[in-house]
C-alpha cells in the first residue's frame, strides 16, 4: 500500500444488524476510512424509513451479534450522521 492510503469500508445497515434483531422498514449505509498514519476512524451513516424520531449514533467495539463499548459518538440528525475517533 501507499504511504498515507486510506482503508475504506462499506456497510449495509437492517434491524438484523440491532442487538437484539428487531423487525424493521428501516435501512442505512455506513462508509468508513481508516488513515493507518494517526488511527482515525472517521465514519458517515445514512438511514432511513425508521420507525420513529431517531435520537443519535454511536459506534461500538464488539463482534457480531453482541453489545460492546462505546467507541464514540456521532454527530448528526434526521438520518444523516458522522464522526470521528482515534482507535
Amino acid at each position: 500500500a501507499l504511504a498515507g492510503a486510506q482503508t475504506r469500508y462499506v456497510g449495509n445497515l437492517g434491524g438484523a444488524n440491532v442487538v437484539p434483531p428487531v423487525v424493521s422498514a428501516g435501512t442505512g449505509a455506513v462508509h468508513a476510512r481508516l488513515d493507518p498514519a494517526t488511527s482515525t476512524l472517521t465514519v458517515d451513516v445514512v438511514a432511513s424509513g425508521l420507525g420513529g424520531t431517531d435520537t443519535g449514533a454511536a459506534l461500538a467495539n464488539a463482534a457480531s451479534g453482541v453489545n460492546g463499548p462505546l467507541v464514540f459518538v456521532l454527530s448528526g440528525s434526521a438520518g444523516s450522521y458522522s464522526g470521528s475517533g482515534v482507535l
